[in-house]
Order: C-alpha cells, then sequence, then structure tokens
C-alpha cells in the first residue's frame, strides 16, 4: 500500500511540476515588447487627455511613436504634445489625417 501512495504522490509532484514548468514556458511568450509596452502607455495618455482620441492609432519601434488614424484640427496639437509627453518616446511621426469638423466620421462623433 505505500507503495502505490508513493506512486501516486511521485506523479502528483510529476504534474504540477509540469504544469509549472509550462505555464513559466506560456508566460514568457506572451510578456508584451517594450514596444506594445509605449504604445499602450501612448494610447492610455492619449485617452485620458483628448476628447476624441478613439480615432488615433499608435504603434511604436525603438522608442519612435507612429500616430494614425484622424483628429480634429483643433486636437492635434494636443494629440502631439501628449504623445512627446510620455516618458521613452522619442520621436513622434505625424500621419493623423486632420479635419476641420467632425464631419460624418464615427471616432470624430461626441
Amino acid at each position: 500500500m505505500d507503495k502505490h501512495v508513493g506512486l501516486i504522490a511521485g506523479f502528483g509532484v510529476g504534474a504540477t511540476l509540469s504544469l509549472l514548468l509550462d505555464s513559466k514556458r506560456n508566460a514568457q511568450q506572451f510578456r508584451t515588447s517594450p514596444n506594445h509596452q509605449l504604445a499602450a502607455i501612448v494610447c492610455a495618455e492619449l485617452d485620458e487627455e483628448i476628447e476624441h482620441a478613439r480615432g488615433i492609432q499608435v504603434f511604436a519601434d525603438d522608442n519612435e511613436v507612429t500616430l494614425r488614424g484622424v483628429a480634429l484640427r483643433e486636437e492635434l496639437p494636443d494629440v502631439l504634445s501628449t504623445a512627446r509627453s510620455v516618458d521613452g518616446v522619442l520621436v513622434v511621426n505625424n500621419e493623423i489625417q486632420v479635419r476641420d469638423t467632425p464631419g460624418n466620421v464615427h471616432e470624430l462623433q461626441s
């Protein structure tokens, strides 16, 4: 009977170790890259500061941020200064399409 308990305990320890190692490996695979982290921080700051930020897409590559999408002309200076103010951003590339009025652009509706 002790052999069976030891055998079952051994399987349990082995299975637990296997799960722990697999979850550690999976966690490393899903770790966010610094570029994704920087883009997410810029997005969060834009969402906080800019009324129509949902029309802006943020891409980051080696501390260089590219902004694409659509924004109102009156908000553009704040969009650019907000992106530049994020720690880690060295360059901001502006590829935003500028509109004078929201028109029928869904992302610019209040």
